[in-house]
């Protein structure tokens, strides 16, 4: 179990998380956009509230859309974190000329004068970034009609610029419509498996027949040393708490140098992950899941994830580096998933973007994403849209050169 002084930090953050501040003010803004399909609709909204009806509409209706699109787990993003960070809400509701929701694009608004950009809702911890679409609704829609719409989208929720990261091309056999807006690969892929029904046929396809028995070998060292082995769901308030104080503690063990040792000992993160894991009192499932395996009473690894129905989308990973490292517990953890979401009929199992041996190891597919950057003023063309765009390049010029990303990771152990 995680210390009392960890518990309690924990216990002290999700506190703060629950207490939502005071609504923003003002009233939607609207626009018309004349496209192939006839005029569109949009409606910027700077509030949950307000895009709330529609949105949920649009998601029990089977829109398409990715798990870091539903909205309780954008919210429960925004209260703690995307405010601290200064971003603005500006929900993007798309309609067509009878009324028909098309879209919704859950976007903020960031940074100062001359780079007043929108972006994905969701930041790091997001690792999708997709509207929300009516298939059906959007079928006229023509590549260049959704530039227009982006531009003017900008324009009316007071941007230079859209940035827009870590795309997919297809999602669950969808064309993302926004791929007519591409301007060059993302940094980094989304690492990625597709299921099927039968896990002892998945485990085959996945691993060697010794890499199998290493795994069932480490599951019985790990219970010879610290008791029975058992993947658990967090469900309840004192579940979670038990497991994001887990998930610190193991991170606290990482090398100072890597940015995840930092980025959960922020407190706004925490809360984040508070809120979208709490249960919620109609029985509709949470935002995030929290999986745990337990060693005896000794949390031992943990791992978050966004779930759809047909998806599990990872979105951190932790283990005890220190006392269980030789029993490999993350390879204990990510096996038990993959046999839990087997048995629940999920289709697709990911480990989020970006590279890591381990990722290569168990989700053998990479999923192709893409960024845009589309200049809505004077100002974006000339300054935000170019300064994006060399940032974006540079960032992927980094992360394909191991040199320059082992000297970065250096020079940050140093400065830390």
């Amino acid at each position: 179990m995680a210390a009392a002084p960890e518990m309690e930090t924990i216990q002290a953050i999700a506190g703060a998380a629950c207490e939502h501040s005071p609504r923003a003010g003002t009233y939607p803004l609207r626009a018309e956009v004349l496209t192939h399909a006839g005029v569109i609709r949009i409606t910027i909204h700077d509030r949950f509230d307000t895009a709330a009806q529609v949105w949920r509409a649009m998601e029990t209706s089977g829109a398409t859309m990715t798990p870091y699109q539903r909205m309780d787990f954008l919210r429960a993003w925004h209260e703690p974190l995307g405010k601290s960070e200064g971003i603005e809400l500006r929900i993007v509701e798309g309609r067509n000329e009878t009324g028909q929701a098309m879209f919704i694009w859950p976007l903020g608004l960031c940074g100062g004068p001359g780079f007043r950009k929108l972006g994905w809702l969701g930041g790091k911890h997001a690792n999708y970034g997709m509207g929300v679409y009516d298939r059906d609704g959007i079928g006229s829609v023509k590549p260049e009609d959704w530039r227009k719409l982006m531009a003017e989208a900008v324009r009316l929720g007071g941007g230079d610029a859209a940035v827009l990261l870590n795309q997919p091309e297809t999602f669950e056999g969808f064309a993302n419509p926004l791929a007519a807006l591409r301007s060059f690969g993302s940094a980094s892929a989304c690492h990625a498996i597709d299921l099927g029904h039968d896990y002892n046929a998945l485990m085959e396809r996945l691993r060697s027949r010794s890499s199998r028995k290493k795994i069932r070998r480490n599951i019985r060292r790990l219970e010879e040393t610290a008791g029975p082995v058992e993947l658990r769901h967090a469900v309840t308030h004192a579940d979670i708490i038990e497991a994001l104080a887990a998930l610190r503690a193991h991170k606290q063990q990482l090398d100072d140098s890597r940015a995840d040792r930092h980025i959960f000992s922020d407190s706004t993160v925490i809360g984040f992950l508070t809120q979208a894991a709490m249960p919620h009192d109609d029985g509709s499932p949470s935002a995030l899941e929290i999986h745990t395996l337990h060693a005896g009473d000794r949390i031992v690894a943990t791992f978050g994830c966004a779930v759809s129905d047909k998806r599990a989308a990872g979105t951190f990973i932790s283990f005890d580096l220190d006392e269980f490292a030789q029993s490999a517990p993350g390879e204990i953890l990510i096996a038990m998933l993959l046999e839990h979401f087997c048995a629940r009929g999920i289709e697709t199992f990911d480990l989020g973007v970006g590279d890591a041996e381990y990722k290569r190891r168990w989700c053998h597919d990479k999923e192709p994403l893409f960024d845009s950057v589309v200049a809505a003023s004077l100002r974006g063309r000339l300054l935000t849209a170019p300064v994006a765009s060399l940032s974006l390049r540079l960032k992927a010029l980094v992360k394909r050169s191991p040199r320059l990303l082992g000297m970065i990771h250096s020079l940050r152990g140093r400065l830390a």
